[in-house]
């Protein structure tokens, strides 16, 4: 199939398909919406589409991974939290409240089982590469930390989308929810000691 053509300066067509995909997960059900809504809302044909993505459910993966942020970034972040710093490392995330908002909507109530999973997975792969380690591998302290994190800011993201209650990344700095977070994550060694050799972290 040849590759869709754009001009110069404009949106490409994965662009606009990704846009409209965030759009469709606002208005309705993940299990609702088809290849037609997305590619209508695109204003792109379905041999567009699926040039990019072989069907809704891949589009859906590859816009949660994207969502994630780089490794690097991560390692940033955390470094940060550790130190105890403020919500004022949220300014270097880019686009830190579209991310957020995409997050939202991928454990929304118009998500499914399969989308969160999507999102968690995406979640895991990018701490993963950030701290070059197979969390599937982690002693149990450790996979039960990395569980207990992660099941924490999945809880807080669907309760945030689902009870319609306003809270930003900025809120939780502030209620210093996110020190709490980060001291399950002394239970996971080669977290800590990564962050420890970034940073002068004190225990």
């Amino acid at each position: 199939m040849p590759r869709p053509r754009y001009e110069t300066g404009e949106k490409t067509a994965r662009e606009r398909l990704d846009e409209a995909f965030w759009a469709c997960l606002a208005e309705k059900p993940f299990d609702k919406i088809t290849v037609a809504d997305v590619t209508k809302r695109a204003s792109v044909n379905r041999n567009t589409f699926y040039y990019h993505y072989e069907d809704m459910n891949d589009l859906a993966r590859k816009v949660a991974q994207e969502t994630a942020l780089e490794p690097d970034m991560v390692t940033h972040v955390l470094a940060h939290m550790f130190q105890g710093g403020g919500s004022e490392v949220l300014e270097h995330i880019p686009e830190a409240d579209r991310r957020a908002e995409c997050i939202y909507l991928l454990a929304g109530k118009n998500s499914n089982e399969e989308l969160r999973q999507m999102l968690r997975d995406a979640l895991i792969d990018v701490w993963s590469r950030a701290f070059d380690v197979d969390f599937a591998a982690l002693d149990l302290e450790g996979q039960l930390a990395i569980e207990f994190v992660l099941g924490g800011i999945m809880a807080l993201i669907a309760y945030r989308a689902d009870s319609g209650i306003d809270f930003s990344l900025r809120d939780l700095y502030d209620y210093g929810l996110n020190r709490d977070a980060m001291h399950f994550l002394r239970h996971v060694p080669p977290v800590y000691e990564k962050l420890a050799a970034t940073i002068d972290v004190r225990a």
